[in-house]
């Protein structure tokens, strides 16, 4: 992801768990609603560590002004890898990775107005003749659909989804356009 303004110390600490102390008086002290997304984002996405800090960082940037339902760009599409852009909301990247922090990470950005019921995610895959294909996901089509593995953790991510209303109709939409941005078709799926 990229990260606006966010020094290299705290966004280790953001990604780890880390400098509880250090963090929260730097979240304290930003009130730039992009700044304070990226830091939410950080702290939430999993970067091999699952901590009690990660969520109270993640609710005070919230509490600060995050914007959960912001897309954010992310460098690597955690899918295919195969794609030009890729935007996610925190709540569609905390989908897929199913972490054991993640239902209560989902049930946090919730509580803070995250939608749970659009499509968060925007993946942008070239396709032959200039054409593009852009794919639009749902939070719970980015857990179910394309998580690396299912497991225990994976249902809990689906169920937590679930029972904050999210709809198993209308996770995922695929438009292609031509060279000259000129829609040339699009479809809805659901999961069946």
């Amino acid at each position: 992801m990229s990260q606006p303004s966010i020094p290299a110390h705290i966004l280790y600490a953001l990604r780890v768990g880390g400098d509880a102390e250090a963090v929260s008086q730097w979240l304290a002290s930003e009130d730039g609603e992009e700044v304070l997304t990226s830091a939410m984002a950080e702290a939430a996405i999993s970067h091999e560590y699952t901590t009690e800090a990660k969520l109270r960082f993640v609710q005070l940037a919230l509490a600060r002004g995050a914007d959960p339902n912001r897309m954010c760009n992310v460098k690597t599409d955690p899918f295919t890898q195969l794609s030009d852009l890729q935007l996610f909301t925190t709540l569609c990247m905390v989908s897929t990775q199913a972490t054991d922090l993640s239902p209560r990470l989902i049930d946090l950005l919730i509580r803070w107005g995250a939608g749970v019921d659009w499509l968060q995610a925007r993946v942008t895959f070239p396709i032959e003749d200039d054409r593009t294909a852009i794919h639009k996901y749902s939070p719970l089509a980015c857990a179910i659909l394309y998580s690396s593995s299912y497991g225990t953790r994976h249902i809990a991510v689906a169920h937590a989804l679930l029972r904050c209303g999210a709809s198993l109709d209308f996770v995922a939409k695929i438009t292609v356009k031509d060279a000259q941005g000129t829609k040339l078709g699009s479809r809805s799926e659901s999961i069946e």
